[in-house]
Parts: C-alpha cells; structure tokens; sequence
C-alpha cells in the first residue's frame, strides 16, 4: 500500500521561527534547507542556518525544509502569500501513523487533529492566526474567503480560524466555537 501524504498548513500575519523550531524538536534528522525562486525549482540555493529562512521568504523565495522522521521522509514548506501572510505547510506520510490514512475525522485519529488545535491554542496568538487547515493530500486554493478555500479545495479534514472569522458555509463541517477559535472538522 502507497503511503498518502498528512498536510497541515499554517497561515499567519507574521514569520515566526519556532513553528520550525518545533518540527525539529520533535526529533527529525537529516535537515536540509534549501531556498527556490518557484515550484520549478529554478534558482535553487542551500542554507545552512534557520535565521536566514525568514530573509529569503521575505524576497519572495520559498524556503524547502527536507528531514526524516521514524526514517521516513517529510518536511516543510515556507512561503509568503499574494496577501503577506506566511505559510507553512508541514507534511508527514501517513505511514507514521496508519490512522492518518483515513480521508476523515475518525476515533483512532482524533487525537492528531485535537494535538493540531491544542497547538495552535497554546503557541499562536489569536490575532496572528489567519488559519490553519489540516488534511489528506490537500489540493488547496487560496483565498481572502474562506468559504472560498472551502468551495474550491480537496482534501481538507479540519480548519482551524478565529470566531470573529466570516463564518464559512458549514454543510459538510461540524462546526465547535470557543472564546477565540472557530474549529470545522469534516462530517463523517
């Protein structure tokens, strides 16, 4: 069976480091940084240094973070998108975790997706986070309109936004608010 890739993409106001400081305390190995002028790979340039990666996405690169993780392989993506904002997206194969394989929100991978909010909660400020999606094999199309992001993507499992967010259209979400945070998890 052929491993699906596990995205979590993180879209926030500003460049913060230790979303990469966190991936890289969870115990990844060979960490390669390198820096690309597009998807084409064109340009391509191999950085030594966390601290430079803020630098270069600000010049509109994208930074290309290469590791492993139980020997398999997996990484992160930084860019900064049309809107300022920056976007990390992490992404594992789902066989590190077989639960993650399923294309919904289920008991065995609850977990994960409930350890991706307690995340964002304790290490985001509310007024930083723009949202933070997390899925299987995202196909995702950016938008100011999250009911936008919602209509014209695939893949998406949950969606993490601020309440105060333009609520999204919810017929396939189950939709859970609290004091900051509106949470939309794919309907079984």
């Amino acid at each position: 069976m052929s491993s699906k890739i596990f995205e979590t993409q993180l879209c926030i106001k500003h460049y913060q480091d230790k979303v990469i400081k966190e991936l890289i305390a969870l115990g990844v190995s060979n960490l390669s940084i390198k820096v690309i002028d597009n998807w084409h790979y064109e340009n391509e340039k191999q950085i030594m240094e966390l601290a430079d990666i803020e630098e270069y996405v600000n010049k509109g690169k994208i930074a290309v973070i290469d590791c492993k993780y139980k020997d398999l392989n997996c990484g992160c993506n930084i860019s900064k998108l049309a809107n300022d904002c920056y976007e990390f997206d992490i992404w594992i194969p789902t066989k590190i975790e077989s639960c993650l394989d399923d294309e919904c929100l289920t008991e065995q991978n609850k977990y994960i997706y409930d350890a991706i909010i307690l995340w964002i909660k304790n290490h985001i400020e509310p007024y930083e986070l723009i949202f933070c999606i997390s899925g299987i094999e995202m196909c995702v199309e950016y938008s100011n309109d999250l009911n936008k992001i919602l209509d014209n993507s695939s893949g998406i499992i949950q969606m993490i936004c601020l309440c105060n967010a333009v609520a999204p259209n919810v017929l396939y979400f189950n939709v859970n608010r609290d004091v900051d945070y509106m949470t939309l998890r794919l309907s079984s």
